[in-house]
């Protein structure tokens, strides 16, 4: 079975096509996982926001028990 493209492609177009696919793949994958980590410290963040603000909460009532 012949996969040579003929007709459009010049010799040697295909390879630079078939490692251009290889490098966008890959720069895909990498953008997967950089979401994925990027998610995983924004959870992170908000869970310590979260965490802050209920001690933000716990001071502020004890300042008002405090002043009555």
């Amino acid at each position: 079975m012949n996969t040579k493209i003929t007709g459009i492609f010049n010799e040697g177009d295909t390879e630079r096509i078939r490692e251009w696919v290889k490098k966008e793949t890959g720069s895909i994958y990498n953008s997967k996982d950089e979401l994925a980590e990027l998610r995983t410290e924004i959870k992170s963040l908000r869970q310590a926001v979260e965490l802050m603000n209920k001690k933000i909460e716990r001071i502020e009532k004890i300042l008002n028990n405090q002043s009555d």
